[in-house]
């Protein structure tokens, strides 16, 4: 017998092993589980790597540039999570913290958050010297050529003279030649027929470019990658073809983004061995990071992370980048008091995190100025115990001393939201005028200061920028670049560009000195940038011709003239009031000195003479002769139409913009406006082409306050046809447009209604705006508003465009292309329309004069076919709606109106048809929808009735009244009930038309009563005999 203790032990010990198997069995099967989801995550990803052919070299040969080339590496995908696969080298980071401490420390010396004022470093290298560095690291590809080229002699000797002048051009070299030179350089290379790939990478680019022949260049490119794969030409060869691919394709594919990322990292790979060019390598890698969105950033670092490699310094910078931009994106320029808990946390630990990476990467590469310019942001949330932002500013400028970004970047740290001063910035100015770098951007970036404070700071209000002190900061500008080009007569100074000129001129306008800004603009000798001189629709062109008019002892005069011609004339005018401005017209003419100046009165001669016909009560025809007179058009790609004065035609090519034109007159309602509009894309996106009525002088607390901008307009969502099988770049021609119009509901707000896809082509947009009241015909939809309150018209009249690409990059050739044609303008009456109060006798007769006086006026029809409708005169809206749609087949909604009178008069099947057309394209017409449905279920003939459509449109028609919160009337109750009698629910049926026989007038009522009795014997309803 064992002893209570020896019991004990043996329990103890068999629960222990017990307990022990327990624990192996559950590590074992845990162990099992996490290998058969690696087992079933690797097998995933080699499934989507075959139906993607990364791997098959086959699908690659037919698909070069839609299929990634992994060389002889592994084939893997880019949906990690960098995150989680940059924890080994966030650790590295991290217990380097104190070597980076001492670092950062050391380089700041005694100038340790000192103040901005520091004299600036002028012994670093600059732009200038980096570009120079820059050339010679692309010339490398030119050395290639020269030693690896197949080419015969002829054509090498051809081909080496365009590649030279190739990459002067790119890197943007001074006296690199024009894009037309450039272009006859590589026709020729084409004629000699070379066969070299890399030469033909760049020349095809070039030609499309000037083409926009995307077929011709991606055969081309097709031809080059397997023959650049199998040459010893640099990678970075591949990076600039794959890279033109994803320029040239609007509609890109995730294989071309991945076939582009792939050779970035074969390439960093191949540069991570040398140490020569390593700051070029950074560079040029910055400006892809920049050019694409953050899909492409988390997969580019997906694959850094993966590569063994790839230099260290460039994982930790790029993963650094993308955790502080990941946390000012989220923080979205809020201040933190406006942030809850988890946004700030979101921010304070990316932002940690990001700036562990970064100061690494500096530790690794401490002459590297891209992880400094990115810590400033990272110091100005106040993440850096021992940095300023002032303190890596210095960093970085004492590594490139005219480093743009960090300039700007600092700034930041002088506005009083982030703790700094206004007097701050005077220092800093007063700094960067004291480094006499006229050869550099630094003294033409107070310039930048003064106008980014005027704007954001100042509101543009001259008092403030008078008490900052801008007039003697730009004394000192203009005496300091003075005597600098003084000194160095054969130098061009840096800000002698059309950006600079006009941005000193438009300044200099800004605070009162005209003929400081004439000077500035005289020395541009023409080439200004009208971009900054129509900065939010500014009427650039026209002041400028302004400023020269009005110089010397006629400015005065030529003020108080334009004043009194630019203001807003009251609609009764008379025309004799012009007549002393014509007078005075015809005397300061006669002072216009030079050709600006007398582009100033021709422009307001023609103004006089839009006025002149206004007030008579004539079309006034806005035409575009001699390029625009009496407009201000915004300097986009202007064509102008040599045999129609009255056209013009705009073409953008970016990603994203504007285009608008101005009428220089300001017209006041009531008022009649007409302009024919067409557009046309070439890329997938969206587009929106209208007319608007804004205040552009209005602060942002008066446009909310007081007048709406008032807004007509088309909107086209261009886009290519569904495909099943993987998505293939895709031609224009292959595009479809669905429109969407605008117009304005009784708030004044945005009203949109989508409506077929319209034929090709010109399409008139006539709008008629009163001060309670607007009616609009956009292409093919007419519409009425009447506003609840009287309209406080807007001061200014603006035709726009706006144009957006699907694709994530910009796109280079690809072109949306709008025109505007026919452009007239009259006053009319000021008698209001008739209102909702008035006898409905009157409103029928006002609105019959209106289509027998103007049998085109489409809103006048559209709302006597109403008043038709209302009032039961199915006869009369036959006939109306007959002859409109007659006249004008693209008004479908008119069809409507046609199917709901021969509803009433008993021609169903007629009516059917008419009405399931109505309803393709205004499927939430409540009596369309509710009359087709009874037609279903009530009529005698049996192919037209269909219970289950009859039920389905009926249920639709009720959901929508409810979605629109629109009462059902009688008919549409009395419907209901009929749907439902014919689909065996009589129950349904009885409610719905009890609600039919209780909101009915007393001639309908008898009738809906003796349905009831039907519905009470399970019996459906038909339509009388003979109906």
């Amino acid at each position: 017998m064992f002893s209570l203790l020896q019991n004990t032990l043996v329990r103890f010990t068999l629960l222990f092993l017990i307990l022990l198997a327990l624990l192996a069995a559950f590590v074992f099967t845990k162990d099992k589980e996490a290998r058969q989801r690696e087992a079933d995550k690797e097998y995933k990803i080699a499934a989507e790597i075959r139906r993607l052919g990364y791997g098959d070299s086959k699908r690659r040969a037919e698909k070069p540039l839609d299929i990634p080339d992994y060389g002889n590496g592994p084939v893997y995908l880019f949906n990690g999570d960098y995150l989680e696969l940059s924890q080994d080298i966030y650790q590295v980071a991290r217990k380097a913290r104190e070597k980076t401490k001492e670092l950062k420390l050391d380089q700041a010396g005694k100038t340790l958050n000192q103040p901005i004022d520091l004299p600036l470093s002028e012994n670093s290298s600059t732009v200038r010297d980096f570009n120079e560095k820059y050339l010679q690291f692309r010339l490398q590809e030119l050395e290639a050529y020269r030693e690896l080229t197949t080419d015969k002699e002829a054509v090498k000797e051809a081909g080496e003279k365009f590649l030279h002048a190739y990459l002067f051009k790119v890197t943007g070299q001074p006296d690199s030649l024009s894009d037309a030179e450039l272009l006859q350089l590589a026709n020729q290379v084409i004629e000699l027929d070379s066969k070299d790939p890399l030469l033909r990478t760049y020349v095809a680019y070039i030609l499309y470019q000037a083409t926009g022949d995307t077929a011709a260049a991606e055969a081309m490119w097709i031809d080059c990658i397997e023959k650049l794969r199998k040459s010893q030409y640099p990678p970075i060869v591949q990076v600039y073809l794959r890279m033109f691919v994803v320029d040239c394709r609007p509609y890109g594919g995730e294989g071309q983004r991945h076939a582009l990322i792939v050779s970035i990292l074969r390439w960093l790979e191949a540069e991570s061995e040398t140490e020569q060019w390593h700051d070029c390598v950074h560079f040029k890698l910055a400006g892809i990071w920049d050019q694409n969105d953050f899909l492409f950033h988390n997969e580019l670092l997906v694959g850094c992370l993966k590569s063994k490699k790839i230099d260290p310094f460039i994982k930790h910078w790029l993963v650094g980048v993308r955790l502080v931009e990941r946390a000012w994106d989220g923080r979205g320029g809020r201040l933190t008091k406006d942030m809850n808990w988890g946004e700030v946390d979101f921010f304070e630990k990316n932002l940690s995190m990001g700036k562990v990476h970064l100061e690494y990467a500096y530790l690794l590469r401490p002459n590297s100025l891209y992880p400094a310019y990115k810590l400033i942001s990272v110091a100005l949330a106040g993440q850096d115990r021992e940095y300023e932002p002032v303190d890596w500013f210095r960093r970085c400028v004492e590594k490139r001393f005219d480093h743009y970004p960090s300039y700007y970047s600092v700034m930041s740290s002088m506005l009083p939201r982030w703790g700094g001063s206004l007097g701050q910035f005077r220092s800093f100015a007063q700094k960067c005028l004291d480094s006499n770098r006229f050869d550099t951007v630094v003294p033409y970036f107070v310039v930048d200061m003064l106008q980014y404070l005027n704007r954001r700071e100042f509101n543009q209000d001259r008092k403030q920028l008078e008490s900052f002190g801008a007039d003697s900061i730009m004394d000192e500008f203009l005496a300091r670049r003075a005597k600098y080009r003084a000194a160095h007569p054969d130098e061009k100074l840096y800000g002698d560009t059309a950006y600079y000129r006009t941005r000193i001129g438009l300044f200099l306008e800004q605070i009162g000195r005209p003929q400081d800004a004439i000077a500035e603009y005289k020395a541009a000798e023409g080439d200004l940038d009208f971009s900054q001189l129509q900065y939010k629709h500014r009427l650039g062109k026209f002041l400028l011709y302004r400023l020269f008019a009005a110089q010397g002892e006629v400015h005065d005069r030529v003020m108080q003239f334009d004043q009194e011609l630019r203001k807003q004339w009251p609609a009764n005018t008379n025309v004799s009031e012009l007549e002393p401005l014509e007078k005075e017209w015809q005397a300061l003419k006669l002072t216009a000195k030079d050709d600006l100046a007398r582009h100033y009165y021709s422009h307001t001669g023609e103004m006089l003479r839009q006025l002149k016909a206004y007030f008579q009560g004539d079309w006034v025809e806005l035409s575009f002769r001699e390029k625009g007179l009496g407009w201000e058009i915004s300097s986009d790609q202007i064509d102008w139409s040599e045999q129609d004065q009255n056209m013009l035609i705009c073409r953008e090519t970016i990603q994203s913009k504007s285009s608008w034109a101005r009428p220089l007159i300001n017209f006041e309602a009531p008022l009649q406006i007409q302009a024919h509009v067409e557009q046309m894309a070439s890329y997938a996106g969206k587009t929106e082409i209208g007319i608007r009525w804004t205040d552009f002088n209005a602060n942002d607390d008066e446009k909310t306050e007081k007048k709406p901008d008032l807004y007509v307009g088309i909107r086209g969502s261009w886009s290519y046809p569904e495909a099943k099988t993987p998505i293939e770049f895709r031609t224009s021609e292959e595009l479809h447009c669905g429109f969407r119009v605008y117009s304005l509901n009784q708030k004044m707000e945005q009203n949109a209604q989508s409506i077929r896809i319209m034929n090709p082509g010109m399409h008139l947009i006539d709008w008629k705006m009163r001060q309670r009241s607007s009616e609009v015909t956009l292409g093919n939809y007419p519409d009425f508003v009447r506003f609840n309150e009287v309209l406080q018209q807007p001061f200014h009249l603006i035709f726009s465009s706006d144009s957006k690409s699907k694709s994530s990059r910009l796109p280079c050739t690809s072109e949306y292309v709008w025109k505007l044609k026919n452009v007239r303008i009259r006053r009319l009456s000021a008698d209001d329309l008739p209102t909702e109060e008035t006898l409905i006798e009157e409103r029928i007769a006002y609105w019959e004069k209106r289509v027998e006086t103007d049998p085109e006026d489409a809103v006048a029809r559209f709302k006597l076919c109403e008043l038709y409708w209302d009032q039961g005169l199915a006869d009369q809206l036959l006939l109306l709606s007959n002859e409109t749609l007659t006249k004008w087949p693209e008004l479908e909604k008119f069809q409507q109106f046609q199917g709901l009178a021969l509803y009433k008069l008993g021609r169903y099947r007629e009516a059917l048809v008419a009405l399931e057309l109505a309803m393709k394209e205004y499927r939430e017409n409540f009596d369309v929808i509710m009359a087709a449905a009874e037609i279903k279920a009530a009529s005698n003939d049996a192919e037209l009735r269909d219970k289950k459509s009859s039920l389905e449109l009926a249920e639709f028609g009720k959901r929508c009244s409810s979605n629109y919160q629109v009462d059902f009337k009688a008919t549409h109750w009395a419907a209901l009930a009929v749907a439902y009698a014919e689909n065996d629910n009589y129950e349904e049926a009885l409610k719905a038309n009890q609600e039919a026989i209780t909101l009915a007038s007393a001639n309908l009522k008898t009738e809906l009563q003796d349905r009831q009795k039907l519905y009470e014997a399970a019996t459906p309803y038909r339509y009388p005999a003979g109906e």
